[in-house]
Formats: structure tokens, C-alpha cells, sequence
């Protein structure tokens, strides 16, 4: 899984940390999301937005809350950084087992570009690290996945829309191949695709030429051992593509257009290799699937029009099991898979991760004042970028 990269500003000082999941400290007498979640409605409630469609039909979240998972997760990994020359440019962090990649990017002083240079690197936790790809000035490296021995990353131009390209390398000693490149013919450009790679198998959502010249989305397959590449999309209108195993997720999108403005409906599909699409969600507002073996979570992201900001929440779905409302509050960002392990983040940058196998949810980071952007979640582990405070 991909994920973009967000630094804090430049007076403060930031820590990548790497936390193991372990058994909580005590529990907070069974309270349910209901009580420690925020309402429906509050920044959504003005009435000068208009009306919001109603929440599609779920059980809500039960789970035994921490009282703060803190003194109970180990740092397994970390990293800081100084605000004294500002990052710049969209940075990514990938685990997988016990590597990960991520992006090294400095500013150069009077460039025109973005971003300049940008490095590749891989680290195993605990051990050492090595460059995987460098780009030349002008070139940005935009994002970076990992299944040990393949790293996948995006690179563009700096300077020029719709010019990137998908690039893979078999670690340690292969060279760097080309998977996919930008259709330079296209009118209405595509900046970078969403890349996704899990057990060798890479997708990807890409724009392409379609009846009469107009373009559109096609989410694409492709065997990074054998070379095989296939459109796993046949309904069209894919986007934010997720791998796990053999199967691959994605969200198929519609604009709809009426009196009342422009407005965007949304739904999961899935297709495994050798097999057709399937329908997972009809609630048409369920968007960036994050998938790990049964186990599927999605933001569903509601509202009427384009003009309203969406009010956001986490749901998931374990095999063949109900659908589970996890957050009420509307104003969550991202939610990532693991072993029996879901993660997810909310507005203002807190972090919660929720145990299916043990039936508890812990407030992982951002609960103290301290903002806090989640990055990815590999078996039973959570990597996410914490604000530590002025140096």
C-alpha cells in the first residue's frame, strides 16, 4: 500500500515510529464508539451546507477502549528530522515484513522544480539501509510500495503534467524496469497514478483514450515475475486501487449532474486473478478500499454535492460478516489493514487502531496535543508520523 508522506511545518521536529501491537493495558468499562466518538453531525450541521444523504445501514463498533495505548506499544523504529531546511515535495513510507521504503527529498535552493534531488531507500528495521533508485534534476519520486524482494515506485516530472512512470526493481541486484508510462496524447492529463503491490502483484489506476477521444479510468494487473498484465476494471471508472494476495479492489466512480450542481457517487469492486469483477458496497459513497486477506475496510465519504466538504467515516467488513460502522465523528481521513488489525485516522491527526481478534480499540497517537498523520499498517504493526514539538 501507498501512502502520501505529509510533514509538519518547519519549526518542528517530527518522529517516524514503528509500533508493535500488544496486549492494552486495562480497559475502560465497555464503552462502545457511541460514547467516545463525537455525534453525527457538529462542523457538518450548518445549514448553509444543505442536506446530507443518510448513513448507509450498519452495526456500530462495540469494543473495549484503552485508556491510552501509549505504555504499551513499542517503538521499533525511529526517526527525526530538523525543520531547518524545509522538505519539500510528497514523500511516501511502505512496510512490508521487516523492510520498508520511503523517500528522501531536499530543496534546492533557487530551483524551479518541486523537488530536487529525490533518493529511493530501502531499510530493513533494525539493520541497515541501501539507495534503490535515484532521479535526475527535474525528476520527483512521488510514491513507493514494497513486497520483499519488489519495490514499485511513481516518478514525474517535475515541471511537465502528465509525465511519469511506473518503475519496478527486484532487489538487491536487478535492474530497474519500466512497468508503465503516461499516454502523452491525452488531452486532459493524469498526474500520477495510484499504485498498489502486494505477493508480486502490482495495480494500478491509469487514464486512457476512450470512445470519441474522452478519457478514462482503467484499473490495470500486473505480474511483476512473469510479465503478465491484464485490466481488471471492465465497468471502467476505476481509482484508488488495493492488493491483497491475489485479488485486487478498487472504487468505481460516477458524476452525476443535476438542478442542485455536480455530485460524485461511489462504490467497491473487487476481482480476483482468473475471475470477473464482483460488487462489494452499494451505499454509493464508499471510497479507498484497504484490504488485508478477509478483511476489508473503506471510508464512506457522503454528501450530495461537489461544493459540500464530505463527512468521512471508517466501516469494515471481516468475510462474509455484517458491515461495522467503527467512527461517527465524519472527519476521518484514511483507515489501513492488518493481521486482525485495523488503523484508521481522524481530523485533527489522531490515530486509533482497533484489534478485531481481542475485541479492543486503542487511541494510538494525536491524543496529547500532538498531531500525527498515519502512514501504513504491515501484519501488526502501525507506522505513522508523530509532531514531537519545537526543538
Amino acid at each position: 500500500m501507498t501512502h502520501a508522506f505529509r510533514y509538519v511545518a518547519a519549526a518542528l521536529v517530527a518522529a517516524i515510529t514503528v509500533a508493535g501491537c500488544f496486549g492494552g493495558p486495562a480497559a475502560v468499562e465497555g464503552r462502545s464508539a457511541a460514547e467516545v466518538r463525537s455525534q453525527e453531525g457538529g462542523p457538518f450541521a450548518n445549514p448553509s451546507l444543505g442536506p446530507y444523504p443518510t448513513a448507509p445501514r450498519a452495526k456500530l463498533l462495540t469494543a473495549r477502549w484503552e485508556a491510552d495505548a501509549s505504555s504499551d506499544w513499542r517503538t521499533l523504529w525511529r526517526a527525526s528530522y530538523s525543520g531547518t531546511t524545509t522538505p519539500a515535495g510528497r514523500q511516501s513510507l511502505d512496510l512490508d515484513g521487516g523492510w520498508m521504503v520511503y523517500i528522501v527529498s531536499t530543496t534546492v535552493a533557487g530551483s524551479r522544480f518541486g523537488s530536487e534531488p529525490n533518493t529511493l531507500i530501502l531499510e530493513r528495521i533494525g539493520g541497515g539501509s541501501e539507495v534503490v533508485a535515484r532521479v535526475r534534476a527535474g525528476r520527483i519520486i512521488e510514491s513507493a510500495t514494497i513486497s520483499y524482494p519488489w519495490v514499485v515506485w511513481t516518478e514525474r516530472s517535475g515541471d511537465r503534467v502528465g509525465d511519469w512512470r511506473i518503475v519496478a526493481r527486484r532487489m538487491p541486484r536487478a535492474r530497474k524496469t519500466t512497468i508503465a508510462k503516461a499516454d502523452t496524447r491525452l488531452k486532459e492529463k493524469q498526474f500520477t497514478p495510484n499504485i498498489a503491490l502486494d505477493a508480486g502483484l502490482l495495480a494500478w489506476d491509469q487514464r486512457v483514450s476512450a470512445a470519441k477521444g474522452r478519457p478514462a479510468n482503467r484499473v490495470l494487473a500486473h505480474e511483476l515475475q512473469t510479465g503478465r498484465r491484464w485490466c481488471v476494471d471492465g465497468g471502467g471508472r476505476g481509482h484508488m486501487p488495493a492488493v491483497s494476495g491475489r485479488r485486487v479492489f478498487w472504487n468505481r466512480e460516477a458524476v452525476r449532474s443535476r438542478a442542485g450542481g455536480v455530485g460524485v457517487t461511489s462504490d467497491i469492486y473487487t476481482a480476483a486473478v482468473g475471475a470477473g469483477e464482483r460488487r462489494l458496497t452499494r451505499t454509493g459513497f464508499a471510497m479507498f478500499p484497504a484490504a488485508h486477506r478477509s478483511v476489508l475496510a473503506w471510508l464512506d465519504m457522503r454528501r450530495a454535492w461537489l461544493h459540500q466538504p464530505a463527512m468521512a467515516d471508517v466501516y469494515y467488513r471481516a468475510g462474509s460478516g455484517p458491515t461495522i460502522r467503527i467512527t461517527l465523528s465524519g472527519l476521518a481521513e484514511r483507515a489501513e489493514v492488518g493481521d486482525n488489525l485495523i488503523a484508521w485516522q481522524e481530523t485533527p491527526g489522531r490515530i486509533c487502531g482497533l484489534d478485531l481478534s481481542a475485541g479492543r480499540a486503542y487511541r494510538l497517537a494525536g491524543w496529547r496535543g500532538r498531531e500525527a498523520t498515519l502512514l501504513d499498517v504491515d501484519q501488526r504493526r502501525v507506522a505513522y508520523e508523530l509532531a514531537l514539538g519545537s526543538p
